[in-house]
């Protein structure tokens, strides 16, 4: 059996020792015990701790408390990895409702669950309404963080995708590209994300059947993570 991350035990003994019953702060072990859960890919046991956060705060907070809102995102994380998008989906909204309502339209947790939600459509086969979810996300970011932030670029990414699932291989390219554009000048030119975003404009032009293009993105791609990960790599592992 695997050793426990230190962090279980630090918030177990937090219930242990700490305030006992139906408290906020135990339901505040339960949440963090969910997030190292989460970390640790035990996602069921994630749910379980988070669900047991909600039912505390539901109790003692009320229902429109930001943390309740922040157990209901840690729920639809680990849902969302176990593949069941829907339940994943009806967390999320959950969360974004009650965040909506408590930080206002324009928080960074906002854009978080508006990004979340994206990927779970995007997993469930959904791009359009990811889509819809990633430009409410973007909208955010851009307003809050600036036109060069990372997470902007990670949000131009899954733009990207959905467009890929589409077959609109043009716009996919666009998002790419800005996601470049971003990650080159916030991490620098030999950086790894830096690769994944060359390798995802080198995929999308394969698709298009522009191989020349393809392979010049590819090769920037195979050099960098060859030269930072200390390994020969050939094209199809890249």
């Amino acid at each position: 059996m695997r050793d426990p991350d230190p962090s279980v035990y630090v918030w177990a003994w937090a219930l242990v020792f700490g305030v006992v019953g139906g408290h906020p702060d135990v339901a505040s072990s339960y949440n963090n015990l969910g997030l190292a859960f989460l970390g640790r890919g035990e996602y069921d046991n994630a749910i379980a701790y988070h669900e047991k956060a909600v039912g505390i705060w539901m109790e003692t907070l009320g229902p429109e408390h930001p943390r309740i809102a922040t157990a209901y995102h840690g729920t639809g994380t680990a849902y969302d990895k176990k593949g069941i998008y829907g339940r994943a989906i009806i967390n999320y909204e959950e969360a974004l409702a009650i965040w909506l309502k408590t930080l206002g339209p324009n928080h960074p947790d906002v854009a978080t669950c508006y990004n979340n939600l994206g990927l779970a459509h995007d997993n469930k086969d959904e791009p359009e309404k990811a889509i819809a979810f990633y430009e409410k996300s973007l909208a955010i970011r851009l307003k809050t963080l600036g036109d060069d932030h990372p997470d902007v670029a990670i949000t131009y990414n899954n733009l990207g995708a959905s467009h890929i699932r589409k077959k609109e291989f043009d716009q996919a390219i666009g998002y790419f590209q800005k996601d470049l554009a971003i990650m080159l000048k916030a991490r620098g030119a030999e950086h790894l994300s830096v690769a994944t975003s060359h390798h995802d404009i080198g995929t999308v032009y394969a698709a298009k059947g522009d191989k020349e293009a393809a392979m010049t993105s590819l090769l920037k791609a195979k050099a960098i993570r060859e030269k930072k990960l200390g390994l020969k790599l050939s094209l199809i592992h890249i």
